[in-house]
């Protein structure tokens, strides 16, 4: 929760730099955003705000604004007001009249599934309830749809459960409850890579496109193909063995990270062929609809999504400009070490990190990363 101090002196001013010195909250949470700008969100969605805060052994404090109020013809910003009351009694558990019985009972089954479990009543005694009226917009049944998809994106696919995210809706029922992000389990190739801060990479392949134990032993004999005989390949080398002439400089700017990566085709050979190579059979049909939906790599800084990478109908879908490399040498993957992986059949996360990655800094409008040589 937030205090009136803090209301005043960074919620109620503009373009403040206080999570440029004081990263991590008290929970040890790195915070996110750092413009001072990100409350405006709020004006976009409704005119009249009401936000109810609390911290430990207070009363908390209520912020009230009128958004029209900052058109008024005449009048500088200064002269525009918000309301700021402290209430005489206990405001902690206002969060669970709110909610509601039903809504309180979800959340906290949902809270249950976590790595680290959380009794609601104690984690809603302090934090941050914002209510949002006289909205802008018309919240059909497709801008509901749209907005779980979106809140669904945001969620990080991996069995981290220290950020989850929850939406209920007076008008329908079928979008209530935990969002929760789709996992991949029907791939072929699943990459998982750590990169320290000397640029050392570890982490594993795991093959998932051949059925393995039907594959005669003798294949495995030769030098070429006795490492193809275990479903998990460790990964343990420096960087440079993939990218020569990589440099200290650039390792110190770029910063260690992790990825994820899963690579799905979407068409098989015929059945002679799927028979002689000892592929695993696949439902095409189901792959092609979840990799339309899912696919594209995506960013992530502190387990909260940088939009818009990997957002199918973005120009930033494809950021890593895979099919560009593609299209310059779109050899068949018979092509020993020329065949390029196409964007189309992919799917993945990348980790960076305030703290870690501190030259990957935000652009201005919240959009994505500027384009400095450490990202590039």
């Amino acid at each position: 929760g937030m205090s009136a101090e803090t209301i005043k002196k960074n919620w109620m001013t503009i373009g403040t730099d206080n999570k440029t010195y004081e990263i991590k909250s008290k929970g040890g949470r790195t915070k996110s955003g750092a413009k001072g700008i990100g409350r405006f969100a709020l004006d976009r969605l409704g005119r009249l705000c009401v936000l109810k805060t609390t911290t430990e052994n207070s009363n908390g404090v209520i912020w009230k604004v009128d958004w029209d109020s900052f058109e008024q013809n005449g009048k500088n910003i200064n002269e525009i007001y918000a309301t700021l009351e402290t209430p005489d009694t206990d405001n902690n558990m206002d969060a669970l009249s709110i909610l509601g019985p039903e809504i309180v009972e979800e959340i906290k089954a949902g809270l249950k599934k976590r790595k680290n479990p959380l009794d609601l009543e104690k984690t809603l005694s302090t934090g941050t309830i914002i209510k949002i009226s006289s909205v802008r917009d018309h919240w059909n049944d497709l801008a509901i749809k749209n907005l779980k998809d979106r809140l669904e994106s945001l969620v990080p696919p991996s069995e981290d459960t220290s950020f989850q995210l929850f939406l209920f809706c007076s008008n329908t029922a079928k979008y209530n409850g935990l969002l929760q992000p789709e996992i991949c389990e029907d791939y072929d190739y699943k990459l998982e890579v750590n990169l320290d801060k000397k640029l050392n990479l570890s982490g594993r392949v795991i093959r998932n496109e051949f059925r393995l134990e039907d594959i005669p032993s003798e294949f495995f004999q030769s030098d070429d193909t006795k490492d193809l005989k275990d479903k998990i390949k460790l990964l343990d080398f420096p960087l440079s063995e993939l990218m020569p002439g990589i440099s200290d400089m650039e390792s110190s700017k770029t910063g260690p990270f992790s990825f994820t990566l899963y690579f799905m085709k979407r068409t098989v050979p015929n059945k002679t062929d799927t028979e002689k190579y000892y592929q695993k059979k696949i439902d095409t049909n189901s792959r092609s609809l979840w990799l339309d939906s899912y696919g594209g790599i995506k960013l992530f800084r502190d387990n909260f999504r940088v939009r818009p990478y990997g957002e199918r109908g973005s120009s930033s879908w494809d950021w890593l400009e895979l099919g560009n490399r593609v299209a310059l040498n779109p050899a068949q993957v018979s092509r020993h070490r020329h065949w390029k992986v196409s964007p189309n059949n992919i799917t993945g996360v990348i980790n960076i990190s305030r703290i870690e990655n501190p030259y990957l800094e935000d652009k201005s409008s919240r959009e994505g990363v500027q384009e400095n040589d450490s990202f590039l």
